[in-house]
């Protein structure tokens, strides 16, 4: 698998400020491999198939739909005012953050054969009929408007798909499978079934952060179908090493303190827990996510 980076055009600064778009070319057993090399970059690691089934970190992807929270309805009832969620608000936030697009936006509730509904947006469909379109998937504790910025520059040249994830945004928020080999099958089953849905048959697949990790996941079950994967800043697990191994046993105290309650504690749910000081503290801890997108 050879290492790239590309430039994909100048908004993705805006949704990646601080972090260069990275590229993996496609292993050579996923049929088209290959994507124009720009230049070369060696802090870039090869990601080996074998993350997926090392069951390092994979508790973090096995409960990132968890992580966000209950079902909304449920948030809703049992949060009452103490929690600053609702329908209502995510339907605003959307508006919001969508209403910069100059494309023409297609914007509905995808239900996939498992029951669950998956919010979706489709951008310039009717301009580039024959072009590969690309498809985009959003990274943890986030939702389609995460592309904001990047989509009319994308949907110049080809027809733009994106979708919350399950468990995301306002797609349904079903409980996920604790076991967190379990929990990427899922995740990659629903794609896969919005993929039917959507009458995809060959597409780009980009993915940043978590979307990353799923994209990889779902390109090495479904390559028949990526013509090109782009990985925009992925999450990758090494293996874990083994209790009693020199890495174990040194590692610093806070980071097992760290690991621990992260196997515990979801991280999105101590917001909900401190419920109004919750979306202060997100701007005190990210504040380059209000930085872009207050405008």
């Amino acid at each position: 698998m050879r290492r790239t980076v590309v430039k994909l055009s100048k908004a993705a600064g805006s949704l990646l400020p601080c972090r260069p778009l990275r590229i993996l070319a496609r292993p050579k057993s996923m049929p088209g491999a290959g994507c124009s090399q720009q230049g070369s970059s060696s802090s870039l690691p090869i990601v080996p198939k074998n993350i997926f089934r090392s069951g390092t970190g994979l508790l973090i992807a096995a409960t990132a739909a968890a992580a966000i929270g209950y079902n909304m309805a449920t948030t809703e009832s049992r949060g009452g005012w103490w929690v600053p969620t609702s329908h209502g608000h995510l339907e605003e936030a959307e508006r919001k953050v969508l209403d910069v697009l100059q494309s023409d936006v297609e914007m509905s509730f995808v239900e996939l054969d498992n029951g669950h509904r998956v919010r979706t947006m489709v951008v310039n469909r009717a301009k580039h009929p024959d072009k590969t379109p690309i498809v985009l998937v959003h990274g943890f504790a986030a939702a389609l408007g995460t592309w904001a910025k990047n989509i009319d520059d994308l949907a110049e040249k080809r027809t733009v798909y994106a979708m919350d994830q399950v468990g995301f945004g306002r797609s349904d928020r079903p409980e996920f499978s604790k076991d967190a080999l379990e929990a990427e099958d899922e995740f990659v089953a629903n794609l896969e079934q919005w993929r039917e849905k959507m009458n995809l048959e060959s597409f780009i697949l980009l993915g940043h952060s978590l979307g990353g990790f799923i994209s990889l996941a779902y390109s090495f079950k479904h390559p028949q179908y990526v013509k090109h994967l782009i990985l925009a800043d992925p999450w990758g697990f090494a293996v874990r090493p083994a209790e009693g191994t020199a890495f174990e046993r040194e590692r610093p105290i806070r980071y097992k303190i760290v690991s621990f309650l992260s196997d515990k504690i979801n991280p999105l749910g101590m917001l909900r827990a401190v419920g109004p000081w919750g979306p202060g503290m997100v701007q005190r801890v990210r504040p380059d996510i209000h930085r872009v997108f207050s405008d």
